[in-house]
C-alpha cells in the first residue's frame, strides 16, 4: 500500500493570508518617536541637549507595521542572515536589526505570529524588500518543514518511494506502507 502527502508550499498560503492580514499604521506615528528610535537617536548623540529636534527627525521617517505569520525566530534569523543582516539585537521575543536604510523590529504579543514595525525614510519604499523577506521566510520554512517529514519518517522506519516537487514548488511524497 501507498501514502501520498502533499506538502503544498508555505508561500501560497501565507502569501493569500498577508495580502488579507498586512496593516498600516503610518499616520499614527507623525507625532510620537517610538523607544527603538529615542534609544538611536541617545546613542547617536549623546544626550537631549545634543539632539537635533526630533520632531524634525521623525517627520522625515515612515513607520508601517505588517502582521506576519513569522512563527520561529531561528527560521527569521536564518531568513535575514541570507539578506546580508550581520548584526541582531535580540531581546526577549523581540529581534531589532537594520538593511540598508530600513529599521526593522520582529515582535511577538503573546502566541502569535511575529509583527513586523518598519521605521524608514520617507522617500524610500520598504515594500520589496519585506515581500522579499516574506517570500524567504516562507521558502525557509516549507524547507523546515520537509526536514522534519523526512526526519519522523525515518524515526517510523517509514520508506519514500519517490519525491516530486511540482511546478508551484510543492512537494509530493509518496511512502511505502507496507
Amino acid at each position: 500500500m501507498s501514502c501520498i502527502i502533499t506538502a503544498v508550499p508555505f508561500f501560497l498560503l501565507y502569501s493569500v493570508v498577508t495580502a488579507i492580514t498586512t496593516k498600516t499604521a503610518q499616520n499614527a506615528i507623525e507625532n510620537k518617536v517610538s523607544d527603538q528610535l529615542y534609544s538611536e537617536f541617545y546613542t547617536k548623540y549623546g544626550s537631549k541637549n545634543n539632539m537635533p529636534n526630533l520632531n524634525e527627525e521623525v517627520a522625515k521617517l515612515t513607520r508601517k507595521e505588517h502582521q506576519t505569520m513569522f512563527m520561529d525566530m531561528d527560521l527569521l534569523v536564518k531568513t535575514l542572515q541570507e539578506h546580508g543582516v550581520q548584526d541582531f539585537s535580540i531581546v526577549d521575543d523581540t529581534l531589532s536589526c537594520k538593511i540598508e536604510d530600513f529599521s526593522l523590529r520582529f515582535y511577538k504579543i503573546g502566541d502569535k505570529p511575529y509583527v513586523l514595525e518598519v521605521m524608514h525614510p520617507k522617500n524610500c519604499f520598504a515594500d520589496e524588500t519585506i515581500s522579499d523577506i516574506d517570500t524567504e521566510y516562507a521558502k525557509n520554512a516549507q524547507e523546515s518543514t520537509y526536514l522534519k517529514i523526512k526526519e519522523r519518517l525515518e524515526n517510523e522506519k517509514l520508506q519514500i518511494d519517490s519525491e516530486e516537487i511540482m511546478e508551484d514548488d510543492s512537494i509530493v511524497l509518496t511512502i511505502n506502507l507496507d
